[in-house]
Formats: structure tokens, C-alpha cells, sequence
């Protein structure tokens, strides 16, 4: 499996001007470099927790037939031979995925196939309708994230991006000298645990 997400049109998910205040900065003369560390600490925080934050669409593209088992009885995930015809759960790698977020489920020969979505926890699946043949690889198409606008994401989310990129800030080399670094409580990691999404086993 693997999959590929286009890029937010909307304007970042941290503002300059919100940097500044965490910053207490008056000055623009590093906006740039700012503005890079808030790109990074944003893709750090999606990979923290397997998410798209800012509304996009995703295609992922199963390549190997491995999907948890429908019936949820087996607890393991079961290969199936490149033509199926079960109807199978497939788990969405990025999310949050609202219901109806759910575009399209393709296989190899362009054929279009009917489907549910379900979530169990924070895991998302497409489950596709029983009783259809299908053949590998299978496309599915959705889209994922909280909104459109920085409002609509978490404010303990947005706030963890604006300490790591404040972090970065502070701290620009890989390494320290003469100073002991101690992580703060309740912040960033402590955050992204609370939200991160799962793909149970069962």
C-alpha cells in the first residue's frame, strides 16, 4: 500500500504573525526561515499522527491484497489471491475521514466499484459492498482532514505546532552546549498521543 495527497490550497495552518507573538519578535528579518520551521513542525505533527491536517484529497493505492478480515472473528489480517471477489475493509491511511468523504474505489481495470465507509475508534475504513469480482491493485480516493481553514483543526494541535516550531527557534543546531534541555509537560508529544490515529487489529 502507499498513497499520495495533493497540498493544502489554503493559506498555513500557522500564521507569520502568530509566530511573532509566540516569539515576542517585532521584527520580520527572519520571516522566511519561520516560515520554513512552520512547514516542518506541520508535517511533523502529520506524521505524528497519521493525518491530514488542513483539508486534501488522498488516493491510495493497495498493491498488496492484505486487508483485515471483514468478519472481524480472525483478529488478523488475511491475504487474498489479485482477483477478489469479497466485499473487504480497507484501512484509510490519513484521516480524519468524515462520512461521504469517500470518492471512489477503482481497481486495475477502471472498474468502479460500490462501497460504505466505516470508523472503529479512530480508524477509518472503505468497506466495499459483498459480491464484487475485482482485480489488483485498488485505488481508493477520498479526502481527509479537519477543514478547509486553521480554525477548524484542534486548537491543542495548533498549538503544539506553533511550541515545536518556537522550539526550533530557540534551538537551531542538533546539538547543546553547557545547558540541560527538559521537555515541558502537557505539550507537543503529550498532545499527539491524544490524537493519533490506529488501525486496530481486529
Amino acid at each position: 500500500m502507499y498513497y499520495s495527497q495533493t497540498r493544502p490550497a489554503s493559506p498555513p495552518l500557522i500564521t507569520f504573525a502568530q509566530m511573532q507573538s509566540q516569539l515576542r519578535i517585532t521584527t520580520d528579518d527572519e520571516a522566511q526561515y519561520i516560515a520554513d520551521l512552520i512547514d516542518a513542525a506541520t508535517e511533523y505533527a502529520e506524521q505524528a499522527l497519521d493525518s491530514s491536517l488542513l483539508t486534501r484529497v488522498i488516493s491510495v493505492v493497495y498493491t498488496t491484497p492484505q486487508v483485515f478480515d471483514l468478519t472481524g472473528t480472525s483478529g488478523m489480517a488475511v491475504d487474498f489471491p489479485s482477483s477478489w471477489a469479497q466485499g473487504q475493509r480497507f484501512y484509510l491511511p490519513r484521516g480524519p475521514v468524515s462520512i461521504g468523504s469517500v470518492i471512489s474505489a477503482i481497481d486495475t481495470n477502471a472498474k468502479s466499484l460500490t462501497f460504505t465507509q466505516d470508523r472503529r475508534g479512530l480508524a477509518d475504513y472503505c468497506v466495499l459492498t459483498p459480491g464484487q469480482a475485482f482485480v489488483a491493485p485498488l485505488t481508493i480516493t477520498y479526502t481527509a482532514g479537519y477543514g478547509a481553514a486553521a480554525a477548524a483543526v484542534p486548537a491543542d494541535l495548533r498549538m503544539a505546532i506553533r511550541t515545536h516550531t518556537a522550539t526550533l527557534f530557540e534551538n537551531r543546531e542538533s546539538v547543546s552546549e553547557g545547558k540541560t534541555l527538559a521537555a515541558v509537560p502537557h505539550s507537543l508529544e503529550a498532545f499527539y498521543r491524544l490524537r493519533r490515529r490506529a488501525c486496530p487489529v481486529a
